[in-house]
């Protein structure tokens, strides 16, 4: 009799292990077959935090809509791999098409661990390469032969390449059309395709209300991208951009030259700093107080607000303006009022601050 029970305990017991041992099987291979899933991305960023859980790094990536279904992914992470610890904190980037098992392979070992690359509104290339150099993500010369490459000439298209491949800035002509924003790049990103993916986001920026009005007003996008730069160059107040705009484009319109410190800046081989009557004299392409128009391509990158402020400007007559040497101007619509302009803010003002730096040494 006890022999009887313990062989059909032994045999209840064989089978539930095997149905165990089946339902792990199935479950398993159901979670492998839900992997394969494929998921498109188009720039999602995600900081996993050092020291996250599981749960936690599952949970952010559903909240990004990395992954489809929060607790599948977690139970194959969970069931169907044995690495689910070795998930690394940092930045990454996903851009393109992944399966969920590509997405958790990188996550184990890192691949697309990226780094924060903040270009701002206002910068130019040169400023560019130095952060991505000093990130360690590409240097310079690899970044300069990209910029030079067929592949992102054809890419960008802009107009008056060549022109504007004389300065040192700009020499592959493409100043200007990689937008100003937040970025995280991973040092296996080449530099065409980091230029890619800053073109492709200011192309993302100029959404059909644009277009439209760039029409309306008979302006291409050339055009607004380098009177834009000007713009984000000349404002330290946001809300100064469309009176700026105002004043530039009513020289445009009466055929007065622009007379912008920046380009001329821009144009100088050592600039220390400061800008001097013999620079403003001098000639080069994009020396504004020389030419008649717009120079031949932007300075620098603008942010979306000074790209607007060229489309839709503020109605004013105003010609001239002046800093106030706090980020506002003071703007004239007259030459008079504006020397008057210039003698307080800019003759007196100084005057009256060496005075003071002497007083306060003596």
């Amino acid at each position: 009799m006890h022999k009887h029970f313990l062989r059909i305990f032994f045999i209840a017991f064989l089978l539930v292990a095997l149905s165990s041992g089946l339902i792990a099987l199935i479950v398993k291979s159901y979670l492998v077959s839900f992997a394969k899933h494929k998921v498109e991305l188009h720039n999602v960023i995600v900081e996993i935090p050092y020291g996250s859980s599981l749960r936690s790094v599952v949970r952010l990536l559903a909240s990004e809509n990395v992954i489809p279904s929060e607790k599948k992914f977690y139970w194959y992470m969970r069931l169907a791999r044995n690495d689910a610890d070795k998930i690394q904190a940092g930045y990454y980037q996903f851009d393109g098409v992944y399966s969920l098992s590509q997405l958790a392979e990188s996550l184990k070992y890192g691949r697309n661990k990226a780094f924060p690359l903040v270009f701002r509104e206002g910068e130019s290339l040169v400023d560019l390469v130095e952060s991505l150099e000093i990130a360690g993500i590409v240097n310079q010369k690899e970044f300069i032969e990209a910029m030079t490459s067929s592949d992102v000439l054809n890419l960008i298209g802009a107009p008056n390449s060549e022109q504007r491949k004389e300065l040192k800035n700009d020499v592959g002509g493409i100043e200007g059309y990689l937008f100003p924003d937040t970025y995280f790049f991973t040092k296996k990103d080449s530099p065409k395709a980091i230029i890619s993916i800053m073109y492709r986001r200011m192309v993302d920026k100029i959404d059909e209300s644009i277009k439209d009005r760039m029409k309306e007003v008979g302006m291409s996008l050339h055009q607004v991208l380098t009177l834009a730069a000007i713009v984000e160059k000349e404002a330290g107040e946001k809300s100064e951009k469309p009176i700026i705009a105002s004043v530039y484009l009513n020289r445009l319109h009466k055929g007065m030259r622009l007379q912008a410190d920046p380009t001329v800046i821009y144009g100088l081989k050592n600039y220390n700093g400061k800008i001097h009557k013999s620079d403003l004299l001098g000639f080069h392409s994009y020396n504004t107080y020389k030419i008649v128009g717009l120079p031949p391509g932007p300075i620098a990158s603008p942010g979306i607000e000074a790209i607007k402020a060229v489309l839709w400007p503020a109605t004013t007559n105003y010609l001239y303006f002046v800093s106030k040497n706090d980020g506002t101007h003071v703007f004239c619509e007259n030459l008079s009022c504006h020397n008057k302009a210039v003698k307080k803010w800019q003759i007196d003002y100084f005057k009256s601050a060496q005075k003071e730096k002497i007083r306060n040494k003596s």
